[in-house]
């Protein structure tokens, strides 16, 4: 146990010992002023993210209670989500996080770009994305009327 903690403290001391003397030769103006600059958390960003993995959960799972429960013999529709739909939850819910995640990565890249049209439009590429889940969460619950009294469905259970 005394290894483990010997150890801890000699690995974390030359980082902390650095941390110290590098803040020795900046004034405080300068600190307030870098401080202000960087932002730590930010509101529009997180909401728009969070919205937009919120819309793409509810409407993959939206898709497959359509499938299973709705409308059996539906099919999903849209060729790029259809060959992870197929393979079941395991491969569409990491799907569609790795999709959201890759629009977020833009929208932070254009929010960070140098461009200033980039910088004012960056939270379009999220925006845009959260409408077509919610339609189709809109399409997948609406299955739910259309089965009741379509005799191609199979029987509708609840």
């Amino acid at each position: 146990m005394r290894f483990w903690v010997l150890s801890c403290l000699l690995l974390a001391a030359p980082g902390s010992i650095f941390a110290q003397a590098s803040d020795s030769g900046v004034s405080a103006a300068t600190k307030s002023k870098e401080t202000k600059s960087t932002k730590v958390f930010d509101w529009k960003f997180t909401l728009l993210g969070t919205g937009l993995f919120a819309a793409t959960a509810t409407d993959t799972y939206s898709t497959f209670l359509s499938q299973r429960e709705w409308c059996p013999a539906c099919d999903e529709a849209n060729p790029f989500a259809a060959p992870f739909i197929h393979r079941g939850p395991a491969m569409a819910y990491p799907a569609g996080a790795g999709f959201d995640t890759a629009v977020m990565g833009i929208a932070s890249y254009m929010r960070r770009s140098e461009n200033p049209a980039l910088k004012k439009i960056w939270w379009l590429a999220p925006a845009a994305v959260i409408p077509f889940h919610i339609w189709g969460m809109h399409h997948n619950f609406g299955l739910q009327q259309r089965c009741q009294h379509d005799p191609t469905c199979r029987p509708y259970k609840l």
